[in-house]
């Protein structure tokens, strides 16, 4: 894809601080440097999003008074919680739901990628309109937010996943395995204490989204000691 030339203006108070910026993040290239900021801006746009639903989404736990631990991580990240769904520092902040922790690894887009099927997202929408009583809207701007998450990440929704596996009595667990086995996942992250208990499965781990964050913070703090 051929690249194009756009005009910017820059105020002259504010041109020390941006050639300081692309000379750090750049190289001194500003093309680069443009680049490295639409990720980081993007990040952003996707986390102010999804903490919009998580807000919502607390409102109407609490107004029905469902507990929303036995339902799927993307779920449970909108049904409570105080979540940054960004880096985090050393410690990382308590948000009070993992879940939503691990999605914020996610729209990081720095380790790990992200992979939904239409079945998936479909069940997500359905729990949430059918049990948590969410509007449309609010629920097309979630999962439009959580797809977005995804492809930020080089994941996305893999429109056709084939079915191979029957390893799980859960016949939906079987199609998030099905997921898994397509992408050649390297881990799946799970609330399911049916899938939980098979792990590794094939050679998978599948852990609880408490064990994945701690994982992400202690691999990212060990980087950060080795600069």
């Amino acid at each position: 894809m051929s690249a194009k030339t756009l005009g910017f203006a820059v105020q002259s108070e504010d041109r020390p601080v941006l050639d300081e910026l692309v000379a750090y993040f750049g190289d001194g290239n500003r093309s680069a440097y443009l680049r490295a900021t639409l990720k980081v801006m993007k990040s952003i746009m996707i986390a102010d999003r999804l903490r919009e639903a998580q807000a919502y989404g607390q409102q109407r736990t609490a107004e029905l008074g469902i507990d929303p631990a036995d339902v799927n991580v993307l779920v449970t990240v909108a049904a409570s919680g105080n979540s940054p769904f960004r880096s985090w520092s050393s410690p990382p902040p308590v948000s009070g739901n993992p879940s939503a922790d691990c999605l914020g690894i996610i729209v990081d887009a720095a380790e790990f990628a992200l992979w939904l099927s239409p079945q998936f997202t479909a069940n997500v929408d359905r729990v949430l309109s059918d049990l948590f009583k969410w509007e449309r809207p609010e629920v097309d701007a979630y999962l439009e937010a959580v797809v977005g998450a995804a492809e930020h990440s080089a994941g996305g929704v893999l429109a056709e996943v084939p079915r191979t596996v029957h390893d799980c009595p859960d016949h939906e667990d079987n199609l998030i395995l099905d997921l898994a086995a397509e992408v050649g996942a390297l881990i799946l992250v799970s609330n399911d204490s049916d899938l939980l208990s098979m792990s590794p499965w094939r050679g998978t781990p599948i852990i609880e989204p408490t064990g994945f964050a701690a994982k992400v913070d202690a691999m990212r703090r060990h980087a950060r000691r080795r600069r």
